[in-house]
């Protein structure tokens, strides 16, 4: 037996980044499970398939911004404390 392979823009990724877009737009308040799933054009079921429930998609949203976001902030530092005397990350935070 063959497994189809799903269709593009219906991964964890994808719940993820819309998650994002849908917060941004119209707030926190906003991120319901029926919501979602119109803006994804998908069904409970598919959403429950990747997260198993709203609390745990909204751990995943926090997750997803923080490694997103997190991780430029932190590219940026480096950079900018590497030319400023290769100090890296931790010693451009905390020089005075």
């Amino acid at each position: 037996m063959t497994t189809a392979a799903p269709r593009p823009g219906t991964g964890r990724d994808d719940w993820l980044d819309e998650g994002l877009r849908l917060v941004a737009s119209l707030g926190a308040p906003a991120l319901t499970l029926d919501r979602i799933c119109e803006r994804m054009a998908l069904t409970k079921g598919a959403f429950y398939h990747h997260f198993g429930s709203v609390p745990k998609f909204r751990m995943a949203l926090l997750d997803w911004y923080e490694q997103r976001r997190t991780g430029a902030v932190i590219e940026a530092v480096e950079a900018a404390g590497s030319l400023g005397g290769g100090t890296g990350c931790c010693g451009f935070l905390t020089r005075r």
